[in-house]
Formats: structure tokens, C-alpha cells, sequence
């Protein structure tokens, strides 16, 4: 993954972005339709945006997941850390990478090019009806239209392979050091253990694809969730982290040593040998502001929502008959998730 795919990523991410830059506008009588209006339509803010909480929230689940922050993975990674290697250099170079590939390479394929062949308008309501649609069905259609095309299509989609194999392994390496530290069970044995969990999770999102069953789990595994759990990482590591030594004689006590002496733990392991010391803001951006920021934003979308006649909570306006796979999709993820929680109740209970 780290030595031949990621690489080849960046690579076929480099060459896809020069061809659509140099693609220019592919039909003279649509002069609307270019790659630079695609550029513009994703660069040029609406501003009035800004007071809708679902932007907010939707910005939020994708930096968290494109991060790894709220799925274990970042844990699961750093405990192959030695206690003196760098963690600020590391998250530095990773984070900057990955918004590279994400915002820069990302950002100048897809959305671009389809406005180029489409036009904005069609590209909207392309993106509207799916996280599927885009990637899948129109960027196809475009490279049959361009010389080359299906060498041009062949990287794509080993692009997307590629993104969509390595997240798959990251996101699963939590899972899989559950399975294996506290479980007991072999690596190769946890391996068939998450396929077949997969493969139970995966067919249901092939067959009812058009049914909106993979954008209710988008939205809430990979937006709602991913918020939430990382308002639980960081009151851990600001509060809890730190709070392991303290010895108070009350509870009430305790809190109030834990509230004014947080992040001292968290912030002293972060800068251990770290050749660029984090600037001393950061300590109270992630101590205050992160928390108060993210709870701030789910009321406000909790609020926002459910006053909205397009409720996504209570899936006003949704076909009847794509409710029923939708609400089905809810139901098996919040199996998983109390399925999840009995496992680990289970261990708790055996290391007490």
C-alpha cells in the first residue's frame, strides 16, 4: 500500500489533473462550459452558505474522515510510534500531503471536467443524486469523448481503487488490532473475519444503491458520526488524558483539577521530541474552542434540521418507496454499532 499504491495514486492524480487542465472547452458552441468555470464554481465562495449548519457539518465530516480523526485509525497508527519519534513533524507531513492530494489533485478532476462536458447546472444535479453518480456514471461518459480516453478512464478508476483500498485497510486496522489484542484471534483469521463483515455490510449497498441505502450511510457514518466521535476524542485527550493522575479527594474536586489542568499530558506528549514546536494557541484552540465549536455544531444542526422542510432526520420529502431502504440502512448501522459495544462490554468485563 505505502510502497506501489500510493505512489501510483499520486501519479495517475498528476497526469489526470494536466490532461483536464489542458482540456480547455471541449465544444466552441458552449463557450459556458469549460474547465476554468469548473475551477471557479468550486474556488468562488457563496457566502451565503455560511449560516446553513449542514455546510458546516459537512465540512466537518470530511476533514475528520479524510483525516482519520473519529474512526480509531489515527490511534491504531500512531501506537507503531516509538515514544521518541516525532509526532508533530509526522501529523504535519501527513495532514499537508493529504490535503495536497485531496484539495489540489482531487479538486481538479471530477467537478471540473464534468462542467466542461455538462455544464454546471447538469454537474449539480448530477452530484445531488448520489455519491455514486459522479465518479461512476458521468466521468465514463467523458473519457469516451476524449482522445485517448480509455487510457485516461483506465487510471481513474485505478485511482479511485487505489483511494478506496487504502482507506478500506486504515479504516478496518482498528477493527483489526480489537480482533487481535483483546480477542486473541490470529491476523490472518481477523482478516476473514472483517471480509465476511463487509461483504454482509456491502451487498445491501450495491443492490439498493438507487434506493439512497449508501447516502444514508454516508451521511451518518461518514459525516454525523465522525463529528460526534471526534468531540469524544478530543474531550479525551484534553480532559480524560490528563486527568489519569489526578487524585482529588472528591469527584467534584477531581473535575475541577481535571478542567484546569487539562492538555498538559496531551501537550507535552505532542511536542516530545519534536523538532517544530506546536505554537503555544493551539493549546487552548484544542482545549476550548474545538469542543465549544463542535457542540455548538450539532445543536445548531439538530435545530436547523428538524425546523426544515427537507428534514434529513425525519426524511421529509423522500419517496415512500425509498424510505423503506433507507430507514432498513439505518436500522443495520445502528446494529453494527450495538454489536460493536456488546464486544467490547464483553472484553471490559473479562480484563475486570
Amino acid at each position: 500500500m505505502a510502497k506501489v499504491a500510493i505512489p501510483l495514486l499520486l501519479i495517475f492524480g498528476a497526469i489526470l489533473v494536466i490532461r483536464v487542465l489542458t482540456l480547455g472547452t471541449p465544444d466552441p458552441r458552449y463557450p459556458d462550459q469549460s474547465v476554468m468555470n469548473g475551477l471557479a464554481f468550486i474556488w468562488n465562495p457563496n457566502l451565503s452558505r455560511l449560516k446553513d449548519f449542514s455546510v458546516w457539518l459537512a465540512a466537518a465530516g470530511q476533514i475528520f474522515f479524510t483525516l482519520s480523526i473519529g474512526t480509531g485509525t489515527i490511534q491504531a497508527y500512531a501506537s507503531y510510534l516509538r515514544k521518541e519519534d516525532d509526532c508533530v513533524l509526522t501529523g504535519l507531513s501527513t495532514s499537508a500531503t493529504n490535503e495536497f492530494v485531496e484539495v489540489i489533485l482531487g479538486g481538479s478532476i471530477a467537478i471540473p471536467i464534468s462542467v466542461a462536458f455538462f455544464g454546471i447546472a447538469t454537474t449539480q444535479m448530477i452530484a445531488r443524486q448520489g455519491s455514486f453518480d459522479l465518479g461512476f456514471v458521468a466521468m465514463p461518459i467523458i473519457f469516451q469523448k476524449l482522445p485517448l480516453g480509455f487510457l485516461f478512464g483506465a487510471m481513474w478508476f485505478l485511482l479511485l481503487f487505489f483511494a478506496g483500498i487504502t482507506s478500506s485497510v486504515a479504516l478496518m486496522s482498528p477493527f483489526m488490532a480489537f480482533l487481535q489484542d483483546k480477542l486473541g484471534i490470529t491476523r490472518k483469521k481477523g482478516a476473514k473475519i472483517i471480509g465476511a463483515f463487509l461483504f454482509a455490510f456491502g451487498l445491501p449497498i450495491i443492490f439498493f444503491l438507487n434506493y439512497g441505502y449508501m447516502d444514508q450511510y454516508d451521511f451518518w457514518i461518514g459525516t454525523v458520526l465522525l463529528a460526534l466521535l471526534a468531540l469524544c476524542e478530543t474531550f479525551v485527550f484534553v480532559y480524560a488524558f490528563s486527568g489519569f493522575k489526578v487524585t482529588a479527594a472528591s469527584f467534584r474536586k477531581k473535575i475541577l483539577a481535571i478542567m484546569k489542568n487539562g492538555m498538559k499530558t496531551g501537550w507535552g506528549e505532542m511536542n516530545r521530541n519534536a523538532d517544530i514546536k506546536i505554537p503555544r494557541a493551539y493549546y487552548y484552540v484544542l482545549k476550548f474552542v474545538v469542543p465549544l465549536y463542535l457542540i455548538v455544531l450539532f445543536f445548531g444542526w439538530l435545530w436547523q434540521d428538524l425546523s426544515s422542510e427537507k428534514s434529513i432526520i425525519l426524511m421529509k420529502g423522500v419517496d415512500p418507496n425509498h424510505a423503506v431502504f433507507q430507514w432498513i440502512a439505518r436500522l443495520t448501522m445502528i446494529g453494527a454499532i450495538l454489536g460493536m459495544g456488546f464486544l467490547v462490554r464483553t472484553v471490559w468485563s473479562k480484563k475486570r
